[in-house]
């Protein structure tokens, strides 16, 4: 039996006996066989779970970028150091989940990167450089592609398997099972 709950209620919570509280990470990663909760959700309440988390991660460190694209090194600073912090306030459970693992790693090496870099312009010419290479700024496209992607596979891969994952028995497949009788 699937335990699942509708779109009206707490999606943060499973209907199970415990109540066990369920991240919007998990309930999007849900539809993913190694998933603990596969099979766990509704397709809604999948589609809701990401738009939530869209949004925090809008909110928290994706605004920083694409409203300063191309960012100079500020904007790159801050960025990283918003997704780092809210890597850090994320449930070791959903820090190495598929949509996270590793990210805080390379953004931390993001942030020495351009610092290092803000650092030799300020060593050579006695101010901090505003600039960021062409390569960082090939690195945050990249970035913000992938959050689109991830996003995008969330929200299409529940679909994809319920819509296409379908079983058609024959009457005479019927018949046989004993379940008509002819």
């Amino acid at each position: 039996m699937i335990d699942a709950i509708s779109s009206s209620q707490n999606v943060n919570t499973l209907n199970t006996s415990n109540s066990s509280q369920v991240s919007d990470v998990a309930i999007v990663e849900s539809s993913y066989s190694d998933s603990k909760y596969y099979g766990k959700f509704t397709d809604q309440q999948m589609y809701d779970a990401t738009d939530r988390l869209n949004a925090k991660e809008n909110m928290a460190f994706l605004s920083i970028l694409t409203s300063n694209f191309p960012p100079n090194a500020e904007t790159v600073k801050r960025y990283a150091k918003a997704y780092i912090n809210y890597i850090n306030q994320l449930s070791p459970e959903d820090q190495n989940s598929h949509r996270y693992k590793g990210t805080k790693e390379s953004m931390m090496a993001l942030l020495a990167s351009v610092s290092k870099q803000a650092s030799n312009e300020q060593s050579k010419s006695g101010k901090e450089s505003k600039k960021v290479t062409p390569d960082i700024v090939k690195m945050l496209e990249d970035i913000i592609k992938n959050f689109q992607e991830i996003n995008n596979r969330s929200k299409s891969s529940t679909k994809e398997s319920t819509s296409t994952d379908q079983v058609t028995i024959s009457e005479a497949a019927i018949r046989n099972a004993g379940v008509i009788n002819e």
